[in-house]
Formats: structure tokens, sequence, C-alpha cells
């Protein structure tokens, strides 16, 4: 694995940012490998964190919330896969965990390894940047100390206020284009707002006060804690358009004010669209078959819209779909699998940045201008993201989240959770150092392979022998 970084280390330098494909080609990463940056003649590297909630049991308020710890420079098919991933530290309780008593032993851990370094059994020793960190709405506002997406200024990355709306905070696109009103944010200007707020008592610009991410070396905390694409294009945005052509339950403001559906809902139509779904033949790389969406509307899961949006509604749609919000929709799709791709130029960036301003443009004039929250506004910023560290999919929480899904199954019983989770981890991580060295017999490489074959939970009994050999080898 070292070999394969220390080839990505070679290469930035001379890295002219023509084309994007990772993080290493974005713009900020490429300001680093330039004379008098960090990274510029070292062989140091750079990581993404990572932290959400997660329920613990179904019956009970109690939640974790991990926090995963990535190296940008690992290439990207092996990057989020477990081995490569380190669980830095996890907090157990109830509801969200006090933000400052969470932050403050990560931001110390993490100008640790950036100012004094890590040193590998190589005997060299390497520092650590962090560059990018990746949440959704919710955990993005408690760790940044601002409003959350319901409230006034609760954009990350721009100073747009937003509007009440009955019930509902909107961030309408006339406000979006006034740079008066919607002036891009910055680390400066962001740590006078916080201080601002603790003097006076009141938020200033949705700032309730001084992230401590604001101490983490080479860090900026309005460039780098990016849009994840999995909470706001799929779970966000494409779950809205789904609501609101399908769900009969999204429009009764609506139907109350005017006797009828809008115009643009075709949920009569549900049963035709799950007709050509099913006629669907995914190619090799999806591994899923879709389902209908009839009866499945509210529980669509993140990979499910992914391929929905990407691949499946502008066939399923067409003539179904009036032809104006069909285009509409080709927009957003055509923007997405731009700013997802392998390799990007500028012309594809500019070309992905006007099919979001036009989609954000027209989403409030042709559905109810309510269904206009965060995530349609977050859509005009993600081409500045891409711009600044890669495509969307170099820090989608997609990795993250499925290593959650795996350390969950691995609890047994409803004592000690986050034990349980902690020596789990460290078992997998265990069976893949045993499996890669040399000097394993292959009866026990098999006897290995067959521990992380799929849905297969690691007794506990297993996981404080595999902590034990971490420590022995």
């Amino acid at each position: 694995m070292w070999e394969k970084v220390l080839n990505v280390i070679k290469s930035r330098e001379s890295n002219n940012g023509d084309c994007i494909t990772d993080v290493t080609d974005g713009k900020r990463y490429r300001e680093l490998c330039q004379p008098g940056g960090v990274l510029h003649g070292t062989e140091n590297l750079t990581i993404i964190f990572n932290t959400d909630g997660v329920a613990l049991y179904k019956s009970s308020r109690i939640e974790i919330w991990p926090v995963y710890v990535a190296i940008n420079e690992i290439p990207a098919k092996e990057r989020f896969q477990c081995k490569n991933v380190a669980l830095w530290g996890l907090w157990q309780g109830k509801g969200k965990p006090p933000t400052y008593a969470f932050t403050k032993p990560l931001v110390e851990a993490l100008r640790e390894i950036a100012i004094d370094g890590l040193m590998l059994t190589s005997g060299k020793r390497i520092k650590f940047y962090t560059l990018i960190s990746t949440m959704d709405l919710i955990a993005k506002a408690q760790i940044l100390c601002m409003n959350q997406h319901n409230g006034f200024h609760g954009c990350s990355t721009c100073l747009i206020k937003g509007v009440h709306e009955k019930n509902v905070h909107v961030y309408p696109y006339s406000e979006a284009i006034d740079q008066k009103k919607s002036a891009k944010r910055n680390d400066e200007k962001t740590f006078n707002d916080a201080i601002k707020a603790i003097s006076s008592g009141q938020k200033v610009n949705g700032i309730k006060g001084p992230s401590s991410l604001h101490l983490i070396p080479e860090f900026s905390i309005t460039d780098g804690v990016v849009p994840d694409y999995m909470h706001g294009v799929l779970l966000g945005v494409a779950k809205v358009l789904v609501a609101c052509w399908f769900d009969p339950s999204e429009h009764r403001i609506f139907y109350k004010e005017n006797r009828t559906y809008p115009e643009y809902y075709i949920g009569h139509m549900i049963h035709d669209v799950d007709v050509r779904l099913e006629g669907m033949r995914p190619v090799d790389y999806i591994s899923r078959r879709p389902r209908p969406l009839s009866g499945n509307l509210g529980h669509l899961k993140a990979n499910e819209l992914r391929t929905w949006l990407l691949y499946y509604s502008l066939p399923c749609l067409e003539g179904i779909l009036l032809p104006i919000y069909w285009n509409h929709l080709a927009l957003l799709v055509e923007a997405t699998h731009i700013l997802l791709g392998e390799k990007i130029s500028k012309t594809d960036l500019e070309w992905a940045n006007d099919c979001l301003q036009l989609f954000y443009k027209y989403f409030s004039e042709f559905y109810e201008r309510r269904k206009s929250g965060l995530n349609i506004h977050n859509l005009i910023h993600l081409p500045l993201y891409v711009e600044y560290w890669g495509p969307l999919w170099a820090y989608s929480c997609f990795g993250f989240e499925s290593l959650n899904g795996s350390i969950i199954k691995q609890v047994h019983g409803t004592k000690n959770g986050s034990t349980q989770i902690i020596k789990t981890f460290n078992a997998l991580k265990a069976i893949h150092i045993m499996m890669q060295s040399q000097n394993t017999k292959e009866i026990v490489r098999n006897a290995l392979s067959s521990m992380l074959m799929k849905n297969r939970r690691l007794a506990n009994y297993l996981c404080l022998i595999f902590v034990s050999i971490i420590n022995y080898m």
C-alpha cells in the first residue's frame, strides 16, 4: 500500500489540474503542493474525517457517534475499505454529544499529527494534515456551532439568510443570486462572527460561537467542510422530487386550496413507472435490481436513489412527466453525472454549474416554493467544491455509512455496545493484517477469509483473541 501512496506523492507536484480525477487534482490540494506549501517536497499526507449519529438500538434513543479518518492519497478503490480507515473515537449516549467535549479531543489529536507527525515503522516521520470533513447537515451544524438547515443563515458556504414560509425555511433563488445577500463565507469573517456572537449573546450570520475546527492546522472551516452528495443530492433533492411526483400526502395544502393536485403530480401513474422499472436490466456495476416505487416511497435507500436518479428516472418518466418537468430533471441528472465523473474538465465543470443554476432557478417556479430548502440551494455550491477537492464521490459519506452498518451488526445484546464495536473494529483490522502477512499459512488465511464473509458476525471471544493478536504482531 505504501508504494501506491508514494506513487501519488511523486505525481502530485507535477499535476496542473487540467483534468480533475480525485482529491489530489483539486485546487486547494494543489495549492499546498506549491513551493512553501506543507506538501511541497515532502511525503506528508492528508486526511478526511467523518462523524454522524447512528441509532444503536431500535427501541431506545441511545446513539453512537463514531469518528472515522481516511487518507486521501490512498487509491480511491481502497480508500474507504475497513482495513484502510481508522476509527479514531466513539461517543455513546442519548441524543447528540455535547459539542465542545466531543470535538476538543479530536481537534487536539488532529493538531498533534499535523504539528509533530507520526513515526512509521520504517523510521520516517510523516505529518498528516486534515483537509476535508464530510457530514450530513445536522452533524455539520453542530460541529460548526451554527444554525441548522431550518434556520436563518443555515448555509455553511454562503451568507444567504432565507425566509420562513408556511412553517418551513426556504432559500429562494432570487436571494441566492444577490451578491450582497449571499456572499461566500471565509475563515476570517466566520471566526469574527463567532467572537461577536459570544460577546453579544446573539447569533451573527447564523454563527453561535467559535468551532474547535478553527484550531486544526491548514484546515479551512468554510472550504474544508464539504457538502455530501449522498445526503444532499440523493436523500435530499432526489427524495423530495420522488415525493412531489408520487406521494399525494405531500400536496394536502395545495389540494385544500385548489381542489386539485399540481400538474407535476403523477401518483396515479406510479404503476406505469413500476412496469418500466421492472423492465430495466442494470449493468453489472449496479448491485441490485430496482424495487417498485409503489409501497416503497418512504423506504428508498441512498444507493437506490442514486441508481434511480442517474439511470432510471429519465427513461421511466419520459412521456409520463410533462416535458417541462422532465427537461428540468434532466438538468440535475446531467450535472450529477458530470460531478461524479472519473475525469472532469474545466468545460465540464462550467456546464454542470450552468445546469445546476438553471435547476435551482426554476425549481421554486415549477414546484411549491416551500420545497426549496437548503439541499436545493446547496446544489449551486457543488461545482465549487469539485473544483476545490475533486469529484463528489471522493468525499461522499457512502464509504463511511457502509462502515456504520458493518459495526452496528457486530453489537450483541444491549450492554457495552461501544466497547464491542471498538473490539470488533480492531479485530477486523487484525484479520486484514494477518491475511496480508506472508507468514500466515494458507489454511489460516482461508479461515480468516470466511470470517469476512457478508452478514457474518464476529463472536465476542473472537474479537478478544484478534485484539490480542494485534499487540502480539
